[in-house]
Protein backbone atom coordinates (compact mmCIF):
# COMPACT_ATOMS: atom_id res chain seq x y z
CA UNK A 1 0.00 0.00 0.00
CA UNK A 2 1.24 3.49 -0.79
CA UNK A 3 0.83 6.31 1.70
CA UNK A 4 1.20 10.02 1.14
CA UNK A 5 4.77 10.83 0.15
CA UNK A 6 5.64 7.22 -0.68
CA UNK A 7 7.28 6.34 -3.95
CA UNK A 8 5.90 4.40 -6.87
CA UNK A 9 7.04 0.80 -6.84
CA UNK A 10 5.96 -0.93 -10.01
CA UNK A 11 2.63 0.78 -10.63
CA UNK A 12 0.45 -0.37 -13.52
CA UNK A 13 1.95 2.33 -15.76
CA UNK A 14 5.57 1.62 -14.93
CA UNK A 15 5.75 -2.15 -14.41
CA UNK A 16 7.61 -2.96 -17.60
CA UNK A 17 10.80 -4.96 -17.94
CA UNK A 18 14.11 -3.18 -18.57
CA UNK A 19 14.34 -4.73 -22.02
CA UNK A 20 11.00 -3.40 -23.19
CA UNK A 21 11.13 -0.36 -25.44
CA UNK A 22 8.61 2.24 -26.47
CA UNK A 23 8.60 4.85 -29.20
CA UNK A 24 8.06 8.50 -28.40
CA UNK A 25 7.86 11.44 -30.77
CA UNK A 26 9.86 14.58 -30.51
CA UNK A 27 9.22 17.61 -32.75
CA UNK A 28 12.80 17.99 -33.91
CA UNK A 29 14.14 14.44 -33.57
CA UNK A 30 11.36 12.47 -35.24
CA UNK A 31 10.71 9.05 -33.72
CA UNK A 32 13.13 7.78 -31.10
CA UNK A 33 13.16 4.74 -28.86
CA UNK A 34 13.29 5.14 -25.14
CA UNK A 35 13.68 2.48 -22.49
CA UNK A 36 10.84 1.80 -20.08
CA UNK A 37 11.86 0.54 -16.69
CA UNK A 38 10.27 -0.18 -13.36
CA UNK A 39 10.11 2.81 -11.05
CA UNK A 40 12.98 2.82 -8.61
CA UNK A 41 11.96 2.71 -4.94
CA UNK A 42 14.09 5.81 -4.35
CA UNK A 43 12.43 7.95 -7.02
CA UNK A 44 10.38 10.92 -5.88
CA UNK A 45 7.38 10.24 -8.11
CA UNK A 46 6.11 7.83 -10.68
CA UNK A 47 7.51 9.11 -14.01
CA UNK A 48 4.04 8.90 -15.55
CA UNK A 49 2.52 11.14 -12.85
CA UNK A 50 -0.20 10.51 -10.34
CA UNK A 51 -3.46 12.03 -9.22
CA UNK A 52 -4.86 12.16 -5.70
CA UNK A 53 -7.84 9.96 -4.77
CA UNK A 54 -9.53 11.18 -1.60
CA UNK A 55 -10.79 8.17 0.34
CA UNK A 56 -12.96 7.51 3.37
CA UNK A 57 -12.01 4.51 5.48
CA UNK A 58 -14.31 2.93 8.05
CA UNK A 59 -12.76 0.93 10.86
CA UNK A 60 -13.70 -0.57 14.21
CA UNK A 61 -12.62 0.53 17.66
CA UNK A 62 -13.47 -0.81 21.11
CA UNK A 63 -13.58 0.79 24.54
CA UNK A 64 -14.38 -0.18 28.11
CA UNK A 65 -16.83 1.77 30.23
CA UNK A 66 -19.46 1.28 32.94
CA UNK A 67 -23.17 1.94 33.47
CA UNK A 68 -25.11 2.02 36.73
CA UNK A 69 -28.12 -0.32 36.60
CA UNK A 70 -30.90 -0.87 39.14
CA UNK A 71 -29.71 -3.10 42.00
CA UNK A 72 -32.43 -5.73 41.60
CA UNK A 73 -31.39 -6.65 38.02
CA UNK A 74 -29.63 -9.92 37.28
CA UNK A 75 -26.90 -10.05 34.63
CA UNK A 76 -29.21 -10.86 31.69
CA UNK A 77 -31.61 -8.02 32.50
CA UNK A 78 -28.68 -5.65 33.05
CA UNK A 79 -27.39 -6.48 29.54
CA UNK A 80 -30.84 -5.71 28.06
CA UNK A 81 -30.94 -2.48 30.09
CA UNK A 82 -27.49 -1.49 28.76
CA UNK A 83 -28.61 -2.13 25.17
CA UNK A 84 -31.63 0.15 25.66
CA UNK A 85 -29.54 2.87 27.36
CA UNK A 86 -26.42 2.61 25.19
CA UNK A 87 -26.40 6.36 24.55
CA UNK A 88 -25.95 6.92 28.31
CA UNK A 89 -22.73 4.85 28.51
CA UNK A 90 -19.72 7.18 28.74
CA UNK A 91 -17.17 6.93 25.96
CA UNK A 92 -13.88 5.44 27.10
CA UNK A 93 -10.44 5.40 25.48
CA UNK A 94 -10.80 4.00 21.97
CA UNK A 95 -8.58 1.13 20.91
CA UNK A 96 -8.26 0.52 17.16
CA UNK A 97 -9.20 -2.98 15.97
CA UNK A 98 -6.39 -4.08 13.63
CA UNK A 99 -7.31 -5.13 10.08
CA UNK A 100 -10.81 -3.68 10.37
CA UNK A 101 -10.33 -0.99 7.68
CA UNK A 102 -12.89 -0.93 4.89
CA UNK A 103 -12.96 1.47 1.96
CA UNK A 104 -16.21 3.45 1.77
CA UNK A 105 -16.46 3.55 -2.04
CA UNK A 106 -19.44 5.93 -2.04
CA UNK A 107 -17.36 8.60 -0.28
CA UNK A 108 -14.29 8.63 -2.50
CA UNK A 109 -13.43 11.28 -5.09
CA UNK A 110 -10.61 12.88 -7.03
CA UNK A 111 -9.30 16.35 -6.12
Amino acid sequence: MYGFGKRCKGCAYCAHSDKEKMKSRSKNQGTKEMEIRECDENEMECPRGTKRLNVTINCYAVYNSALDVPIEMDFEKAILYAKKHIDEIPLGVLEYVPNSDELDEENCSFD
